[in-house]
């Protein structure tokens, strides 16, 4: 293996060592065969590019022009000629999948599942960082600058991830940095020759043991430095590595209750996130009056609140003109429902937002540092400087609602016109016309009739998604595909989380009529300890949970729970408890009772409860390996192999072509050989070209014909004389010593070849020149010649053989 070869599989390997540090945005390593795909090719493309001797400058854009053809043949052979013609269609196409992952990056919070748009993002991008890092360490011959592009890499998992850049990630990309560096100088110096005192070491191999040990050492020191000091300095926790801000969950991507970005895709990265971390505390305590048999139920603790829904993505509730929020405020909104006063002592730990996380109906807020606003219609405390939420310790009063089952059958709901400006969302956004027929079956199949009251319909929808309709609670279920619309694949699916459930309710609940929308926030938490008299609950980041409110006339807006329960700690509120249509409709809402209320009473010796996820569910378990697959991008390989025959078979010509121009100038050859090789060199060149031959010919005359046709000047066409007559002397003189000695010497009659065909280029068109290095005519004629003779050849045989044949068969006179 030469000292180049070593050099070019150095900075591919250093590419997909940096590459890396993308593991933490996916969700699995589906990308990864794509990504391989789109450094080594272009890469490849390169290096053939650079040994067929094509400029270096274009070299380039030959290399991008090869990663173009791969994207085509992978992501757009449908609309492609042959699977790998880069034709308008397939450039609307790449196109139209870059801006749907530009798109998806926006929404999607880490991990991201592998759609074909995201991975496409990921492929070209390093793709493009292969050519640039080839470029500067090949074509520039500047290695140390290849770390600039790599280290910009880290920049993005950096920027998105809360958990930083694994540090083993960093590791690897710097030893391929250093391995590039390596490689490099090795080859460098090779360049100079034969090191003095190599003994019997192999050709093209320098002895650099001695610098290359004290390379190593210098580089695992400095690595080893990078990864190891911001662990143990104090200040340095930069978040590139490991545990950095963020890593903890206080990033402002939480998806559970910061405001940016789909829900859905945040909750997501809460209940699937590698650490597990308390997010707030809380202690249920009894109001003045307060009976002492009521039970301290422990709430849902609201974010903020959704109302805009596309069929894929949703955004948070427009809102008006808010009120400040100021020490003993009441916030309460009518409609307020009786209920059960409770006070709750709530303490934030880790959670960089600026939605204040509230129970539905608080009153009293007082505690709060900074500067707040209450947004009435949404019933939202927002912050007006981001993550104002972290750390703070308020306490509030709230009622649990508790609103009669009799009371709301009898319910109404308003007309889109009394809601006001949002009445348009809250009934009318379902989606797109796929998902209008998907919801329309699913109620059908459900049996939930437009005949029945408001809140009945209601009720059915929620025990029909968490009982009867064969859901199931998966929170590793599939993103939906690329076109395919989030609550089209839950309906047929039948497996989704917590946002799946509440989705499919919200836009089901508006196909019915009644106005719905989408809360997030967290779920009651672990009881841990009494505190006094009162219950103390931790909340962690796996208790993030979204569940649908649906507004009735003279009650507002009512939460209610599709998600089944395999999701501890969820649980359907009083008023919608009851375990059958006809208990709905003929008995009164009994008290809150342990399997009813929002969260079970606490005993005298309280349990712990989990929340969050069923880790020991043996269903979850079993959908979590039927979901695992069948979504990561498809690999078309016959497309990608037939895209590298094509090439390979290109390329052919113009690497027999340079093959036959070493062999014939190889340095240590005899002189007589060397003229030849250069003669012949010079007439294939001038073919190559687009010179014509003109029948029989001494070497005079096609020296002169030569120099007359690419208008040498006189260094050329000395040059071309020199080698004329050298080639008179090689061709007819006798062999014997004189006239090897009396001709030039070896590095002569190469140096002179190289000048005249380098006028010879000077002097063609740039066409002319680009077709005598793709398609070399003297190559071409080469193969076609030698075709004929072989065909010619294998016909004598033929014929002689018959010959033969009919000999033995002829019978003899006599």
């Amino acid at each position: 293996m030469t000292n180049r070869l070593r050099l070019v599989i150095a900075e591919a390997l250093a590419v997909l060592l940096a590459a890396t540090a993308l593991w933490p945005i996916y969700e699995d390593r589906q990308w990864l065969p794509s990504v391989v795909l789109a450094v080594v090719v272009p890469i490849a493309a390169c290096e053939l590019l650079r040994r067929i001797g094509l400029p270096r400058l274009l070299v380039p854009l030959g290399g991008v022009a090869a990663l173009l053809l791969l994207l085509v043949a992978t992501r757009a052979r449908e609309v492609a000629p042959f699977g790998l013609v880069p034709s308008p269609a397939a450039m609307d196409r790449l196109r139209t999948l870059t801006d749907e992952g530009f798109t998806a990056v926006q929404a999607f919070a880490t991990p991201v599942p592998t759609l074909g748009p995201l991975v496409l993002l990921a492929a070209g991008g390093l793709g493009l960082l292969a050519v640039l890092v080839d470029t500067l360490v090949v074509t520039l011959r500047k290695p140390a600058l290849a770390g600039l592009p790599l280290l910009a890499l880290y920049g993005v998992p950096a920027a998105i991830v809360p958990e930083g850049v694994p540090w083993l990630a960093f590791a690897l990309g710097a030893a391929g940095y250093l391995a590039i560096l390596l490689a490099e100088s090795r080859e460098r110096v090779g360049r100079w020759g034969r090191t003095l005192g190599a003994g019997r070491r192999r050709n093209g191999v320098v002895d650099s043991s001695p610098l290359s040990a004290i390379g190593r050492r210098v580089g695992a020191g400095a690595v080893g430095i990078a990864v190891l000091v911001p662990a143990v300095v104090p200040g340095l926790d930069l978040g590139l590595l490991g545990d950095g801000p963020g890593a903890d969950g206080s990033g402002d991507g939480s998806g559970s209750g910061n405001g940016s970005g789909d829900p859905l895709l945040g909750l997501r990265n809460d209940l699937n996130r590698r650490t597990t971390f308390d997010v707030l505390s809380y202690t249920v305590r009894p109001t003045p009056g307060t009976g002492a048999d009521d039970p301290l139920n422990a709430p849902y603790l609201r974010t903020l609140v959704y109302e805009q829904f596309d069929g894929d993505r949703w955004e948070p509730a427009p809102t008006a003109e808010g009120t400040p929020v100021v020490e003993g405020s009441d916030l309460s909104v009518p409609p307020v429902l009786a209920g059960r006063p409770r006070e709750l002592d709530v303490d934030v730990e880790r959670l960089n937002s600026r939605y204040l996380p509230l129970p539905y109906q608080v009153g009293r807020v007082s505690g709060l540092d900074g500067q707040w606003t209450l947004f009435p219609r949404v019933r939202e405390v927002v912050a007006q400087e981001r993550g104002a939420v972290d750390d703070q310790d308020y306490s509030v009063v709230w009622n649990e609602p508790n609103a009669p089952a009799a009371e709301l059958l009898a319910a109404t709901v308003p007309s889109p016109e009394q809601m006001g400006e949002a009445g348009g969302r809250l009934f009318q956004q379902r989606g797109g016309e796929g998902v209008t027929e998907a919801i329309t079956e699913a109620l059908d199949d459900a049996g939930i009739g437009r005949g029945a009251a408001p809140y009945e319909k209601a009720w059915a929808l929620q025990q029909w998604l968490r009982e009867g309709g064969g859901f199931t609670y998966a929170e590793d279920a599939p993103q939906p595909p690329n076109g395919t619309e989030l609550i089209t694949q839950f309906l047929r699916d039948k497996r989704g989380f917590c946002t799946h459930f509440a989705t499919a309710m919200v836009v089901m609940a508006r196909q019915l009529e009644i106005p719905a929308r989408l809360a997030v926030g967290y779920l009651p938490g672990q009881e841990r300890e009494q505190d006094g008299d009162g219950y103390r609950y931790t909340v962690t980041n796996e208790q993030a949970h979204a569940w649908p409110e649906l507004y009735f006339q003279g009650f507002g807006w009512l939460r209610f729970e599709p998600t089944p329960e395999s999701q501890d700690g969820s649980s359907r509120p009083s008023y919608a408890s009851a375990a059958s249509i006809d208990a709905l409709r003929g008995e009164p809402t009994p008290t809150p009772t342990a399997s009813a209320s929002s969260s079970a009473a606490p005993s005298a010796s309280p349990t712990e409860r989990s929340g969050g996820r069923d880790e020991n569910s043996d269903t979850n378990a079993d959908e979590s390996g039927a979901g695992a697959g069948g979504n990561g991008p498809d690999i078309p390989w016959t497309a990608v192999a037939v895209t590298l025959l094509v090439v390979v078979v290109v390329s052919v010509p113009a690497l027999l072509r340079r093959s036959l121009r070493r062999r014939r100038l190889r340095p240590g050859q005899p002189s007589r050989a060397s003229v030849l090789g250069a003669w012949d060199e010079l007439r294939d060149t001038a073919l190559d070209l687009g010179m014509r031959g003109a029948g029989p010919q001494t070497p005079r005359q096609f020296a002169e014909r030569l120099g007359a046709t690419f208008s040498l000047d006189a260094a050329g066409g000395a040059a071309l004389g020199r080698i004329a007559s050298a080639y008179e002397r090689a061709r007819y003189a006798r062999d014997t010593g004189a006239s090897e000695a009396a001709g030039p010497s070896e590095g002569g009659v190469v140096a002179d070849e190289a000048t005249v065909r380098a006028q010879l280029r000077a002097a063609s068109s740039r066409s002319a020149r680009l077709r005598a290095l793709l398609l070399p005519r003297s190559t071409t004629l080469s193969l076609l010649d030698g075709s004929r003779t072989r065909r010619a050849a294998a016909a004598r045989r033929v014929d002689a053989g018959v010959q033969g044949i009919r000999v033995r068969l002829t019978p003899r006179r006599g």
